[in-house]
Parts: C-alpha cells; sequence; structure tokens
C-alpha cells in the first residue's frame, strides 16, 4: 500500500509545480520590457508634444499646431482596438510569438519615424501627414503587442502561476513613465 505524501515531499512536489522554467522567465521580461517600453512611447510623445508641435506643424497659430499634435496623440489610441484584431488574427494564423514580435517591431519603427520626419519648415504639411501615420503605426502596434503577450504568456506558463503572471506583464509600465519623464528633463 502506497504511503501517503509527508508534508516535505508535498511542499517540494508544490514547489516544481510553481517554478517557472527559463523560458517562461525570459518571456516574462520580454513582455515587460515591451510593456515598458510602449509606455515610454506614449509618455515621451506627451511630454514632447509642444516641442513637437513646433517642428512639424505650421507656426501660424501655434495653438492649433499644439491642438493638432495632441489630436494626432489621440489617434494612436483609437488605433489600438483595430491592432488588436490584426495582431490577435496574426497570432492565430502565425503564432503569438510571431504576432508579439512584429508588434514591438511596428511600435519602434513608428518611433523610429516620428524621430526622423524633418520638420515643417523642410516639407511642409507632408510632416503632419507622416506624423499621423507613424501614430497609426504605433498605434497599431500597442494595441496587438500586450493581447499577443498576455495569450502567448497564459499559454506557456505552468497552470498554477498563470494568475500571478498575466498581471504581472501589465505592471512594467510604470518604469516606461519614470523613464520617459528622466529623458524629457534631460
Amino acid at each position: 500500500m502506497p504511503q501517503p505524501p509527508t508534508t516535505a515531499t508535498a511542499e517540494s512536489a508544490s514547489t516544481q509545480r510553481t517554478r517557472l522554467d527559463t523560458r517562461t522567465r525570459k518571456s516574462l521580461f520580454g513582455v515587460g520590457a515591451g510593456n515598458a517600453v510602449e509606455w515610454f512611447d506614449w509618455t515621451i510623445y506627451a511630454a514632447f508634444a509642444s516641442f513637437i508641435s513646433t517642428q512639424l506643424f505650421s507656426q501660424e497659430d501655434p495653438t492649433s499646431a499644439f491642438l493638432a499634435t495632441l489630436a494626432i496623440f489621440a489617434v494612436g489610441f483609437v488605433a489600438r482596438p483595430f491592432g488588436g484584431l490584426l495582431f490577435g488574427l496574426m497570432g492565430d494564423k502565425l503564432g503569438r510569438k510571431t504576432a508579439m514580435t512584429t508588434a514591438v517591431a511596428l511600435g519602434a519603427f513608428g518611433s523610429l519615424c516620428i524621430a526622423l520626419i524633418p520638420s515643417f519648415d523642410s516639407i511642409g504639411w507632408i510632416a503632419s501627414a507622416l506624423l499621423v501615420v507613424a501614430r497609426i503605426l504605433q498605434g497599431l502596434a500597442h494595441g496587438g503587442e500586450l493581447p499577443s503577450a498576455q495569450t502567448y504568456l497564459s499559454e506557456i506558463a505552468p497552470a498554477p502561476s498563470v494568475a500571478c503572471l498575466l498581471p504581472s506583464s501589465t505592471s512594467r509600465a510604470p518604469p516606461g513613465w519614470c523613464l520617459a519623464r528622466l529623458s524629457a528633463r534631460s
């Protein structure tokens, strides 16, 4: 007749079931870093909105230029649900990791585009139009990144750890905010 497990054996089995393997830990770190970068992007844009308005819009009416900059900020948030749909379908067809990686790359590309847009004085209204396109790309990317990441984590995490891991993927937003605010002060 089998012996009932001792307390030490039961604790050891419980620890083994909930211990995260290297792949899961790396994925959790990557998801957290992606979330921090996402919120860094949003925060840095908001922090530099007044500068962006002077560089990428006509200065005939500075108030309208600033309001247009904020409206384009909102465009990124409007694009997010469409990004969730797009990258959700991509994740179903090509896999969550592919969708998540593509979303992060697209978000980085949108940020790079914003950084490289020539000024309004150089190319006129095209500078403003390029900003809209870059913000749409960022919105699509960020709308797809977090849902893809959370779904991916839920698929690879050990069952007892899923409830703890998913909220931790979004807890990396504050470091992104702080890094952006510190960058804006420099």
